[in-house]
């Protein structure tokens, strides 16, 4: 996610390596991406749900299968944090709220479990949790199964063991490598009697099956609207990350992007008014289209494979869109009649240039579709899996071609790599994703078609020389969001030394080397997730030894060790591992 704050001050001041080290860089789109169709998937999500653009809500029914060892499964109710009980009180939720501001809820109707009625609870001050006791199967001495479900009281001692481990967690540093839980049916031994085979746990597919009702809020966030458009960012029920025996029930912080997700395929049927548009995170080019003439309304079935979160924008008739194709996949940039021109005309290219140069430098875009969706917002552009949205101010005049819209096009981009096809925890360790995205934008307005990449990095080494005053505060980048006091700091330590971090060690062991680094790094965690501890890793391979003084000047902010940092840079060029 780019914010708008710091972008107005910048408009204004092992099988493939061999193959990969023998090619040049400049020709590299090669097929070291794996097509999201041929993995398989951990969790499907399958949804019913009629969209009503005059009256902004949202109604349906969404089945969502997993394997699962547990006696529950918790979902994420992402857009009750704008619930009308909500404390917005904080100031870091101004920016999110602006001026035109009105509450939007979340409601679970039914909810089934395997077929059958299951007994289920909103939890938290705004309900952004839905808890869902699921049928155990009980071998009985006569070979029957029985059904047996939590009592209310087993529900609440689970959900209060939960939450004060989750208290605990958020009150430690997320440096530590973290343990992964999924069952992945790829690597295991799918039984035809639905269960999973892992270690000593037998691991059953298990099937939620939700009725809900969403009005949408109004504010400048990623889930909201305008006279002309509706956009949906983390408005399904979200089944919850679970990892190292806990599930991950992080709040909606009003900080960074406060969402942890895993693959999953998506296959959505949405009905809509005739006259409006539709761009999401799947494929619509291929969507099966059925027209109601007499409801005047219009039914779409599309499908995503191997993605973390399905997004959508609905627009009216005065939406038009440009198209291109790049390497297999199609382009759209969805833009307003009144937009400039020429600005339009620059924002696709971007679009479409990045797309070519992160796929010739990381790794071969896998998704055959991605869209770029003028909306509205605070945010300067949100990345979803196959659709960014970008602030609408971008696209005026004002703005100009070459203006700071370019930049956050291309890093909503580059998030298509870091953040979509490879995952981290974007609460307990937002750099990850957000410095390597940064990094990728400096280097696409740097070394591709589109200008700006001076102002751009100038800017971005600016903010990077906070760091002394940060320093003092006891910040750093390493940090998880409930850590973070305001908007400007996470721009200034996450984006900016996080990204200047990579710059610098591209200027020392050159580009050429760094990007090999990144290409297998995205080509080892593809459709998976990566940690902070695995960065460093690779780092550390990568030199020839421990990297334990350029992460802690870096990241950690020990500015004492900036010449063991430089040092490490200077004997790492030397290394020949690469």
């Amino acid at each position: 996610m780019r914010r708008k704050g710091w972008m107005l001050l910048a408009a204004a001041g092992a099988g493939l390596t061999a193959l990969l080290l023998a090619q040049p860089w400049k020709d590299q789109a090669r097929a070291d991406t794996v097509k999201p169709e041929q993995i398989p998937a951990h969790t499907t999500y399958t949804g019913d749900v009629r969209i009503d653009p005059k009256n902004h809500t949202v109604s349906g029914k969404l089945s969502v299968r997993f394997f699962s060892t547990d006696s529950q499964a918790m979902f994420h109710l992402y857009p009750n944090a704008f619930h009308p009980q909500a404390d917005l009180s904080d100031p870091n939720w101004q920016q999110i709220l602006g001026k035109q501001t009105e509450p939007g809820r979340m409601r679970i109707m039914d909810v089934r479990a395997d077929g059958k009625t299951a007994a289920f609870r909103t939890a938290g001050p705004t309900e952004n949790i839905l808890q869902v006791a699921l049928p155990e199967t009980l071998q009985t001495n006569g070979g029957q199964t029985n059904e047996k479900r939590l009592t209310n009281e087993e529900q609440q001692s689970n959900e209060e063991q939960q939450s004060n481990e989750e208290q605990t967690n958020a009150r430690q540093t997320s440096d530590k490598q973290i343990t992964q839980e999924q069952v992945n049916p790829n690597q295991s031994d799918v039984r035809s009697a639905g269960t999973v085979q892992s270690g000593k746990q037998t691991s059953r597919l298990r099937e939620v099956e939700i009725e809900f009702q969403l009005k949408l809020p109004r504010n400048n966030g990623r889930l909201s609207y305008n006279g002309h458009a509706m956009w949906l960012g983390n408005w399904l029920p979200m089944l919850a990350v679970r990892e190292k025996g806990e599930w991950r029930l992080d709040p909606y912080y009003p900080m960074g992007d406060p969402f942890y997700s895993e693959m999953a395929h998506y296959h959505l049927k949405v009905h809509l008014p005739e006259g409006y548009l539709l761009a999401t995170s799947g494929t619509e080019s291929q969507a099966v289209v059925t027209r109601k003439r007499p409801q005047k309304e219009a039914s779409y079935e599309i499908d995503a494979w191997n993605i973390r979160d399905f997004a959508l924008v609905v627009m009216d008739d005065s939406y038009r869109q440009t198209t291109s194709q790049v390497n297999g996949t199609t382009i759209r940039t969805w833009w307003q009649e009144g937009d400039d021109p020429e600005t339009v005309a620059r924002l696709h290219e971007t679009a479409a240039e990045s797309i070519r140069y992160f796929g010739q430098q990381f790794g071969r875009y896998p998704y055959s579709e991605y869209d770029v969706v003028k909306t509205g917002g605070f945010f300067g552009g949100m990345e979803y899996p196959g659709i960014s949205f970008i602030q609408g101010d971008f696209f005026a005049s004002q703005y100009g071609p070459n203006g700071m819209g370019t930049a956050v096009v291309a890093h909503e981009t580059a998030h298509q790599w870091f953040y979509g096809l490879v995952g981290s925890d974007e609460i307990r360790e937002a750099w990850v994703d957000e410095s390597l995205a940064d990094y990728a934008t400096m280097a696409f307005l740097e070394d591709g078609p589109v200008s700006g990449g001076g102002s751009y990095l100038a800017y971005r080494r600016e903010r990077a020389r906070q760091s002394d005053a940060y320093a003092k505060q006891g910040l750093d980048v390493w940090l998880p969001l409930d850590r973070f006091p305001d908007w400007k700091s996470y721009s200034d330590l996450v984006y900016a030394r996080g990204g200047m971090m990579w710059w610098t060690l591209r200027s020392e062991w050159g580009k050429d080397r760094l990007h090999q680094m990144l290409r297998e790094y995205v080509q080892n965690h593809q459709y998976s997730q990566a940690t902070g501890g695995e960065l460093v890793k690779m780092l550390s391979e990568a030199a020839g030894e421990n990297a334990a003084p350029f992460v802690d000047y870096w990241l950690r902010l020990d500015l004492e060790k900036k010449s063991e940092a430089d040092a490490w840079m200077k004997r790492g060029r030397l290394s020949r591992m690469f």
